[in-house]
């Protein structure tokens, strides 16, 4: 993509990403820095904007993240969507596991990529073990942070 191009999808992303969730101009170099470090998974300036934006208005408390840790799961969000699960259930497991089990922001995004993997091992659609796996963590949160365990 040449720059003009790239100028003009970032102009529209950004303004969809204001009107959509406001306060783009915090997001800024966090949306660029995500396009550059996820050429391989074909991550946009549309598709990360589109990522914080979602993050910033369904999950509570993520404005008061680290940029570091916006960034890890909008990058585990944008990866995860490429390959088939959507981001609000990225978001969903997110909530679950950082809020309702209180994992780290690296400890989430770790298993959730573990959750692809063994799904893909296990001849599982991705997107299914996603969507059970938020299905059932409610409950299985009894189980501490064994609760992937007793779920697999």
């Amino acid at each position: 993509m040449n720059t003009i191009n790239l100028a003009k999808e970032r102009d529209k992303a950004y303004a969809d990403f204001e009107k959509e969730a406001g306060n783009v101009r915090k997001y800024e170099d966090s949306i660029m820095s995500l396009v550059k470090t996820n050429g391989l998974y074909g991550i946009s300036v549309t598709d990360a904007a589109k990522q914080f934006s979602q993050f910033k208005q369904q999950f509570a408390g993520f404005e008061s993240l680290s940029q570091q840790q916006q960034v890890t799961l909008a990058k585990t969000a944008g990866q995860l969507e490429k390959l088939g699960i959507a981001t609000s259930d990225v978001i969903k497991t997110q909530d679950v596991l950082v809020k309702g089990m209180g994992m780290t922001v690296q400890q989430s995004t770790d298993l959730q990529k573990s959750l692809y993997a063994t799904a893909n091992a296990m001849g599982i659609p991705p997107k299914k073990m996603a969507a059970d796996f938020d299905n059932v963590a409610p409950q299985f949160s009894a189980h501490g942070k064994s609760m992937t365990k007793v779920f697999l």
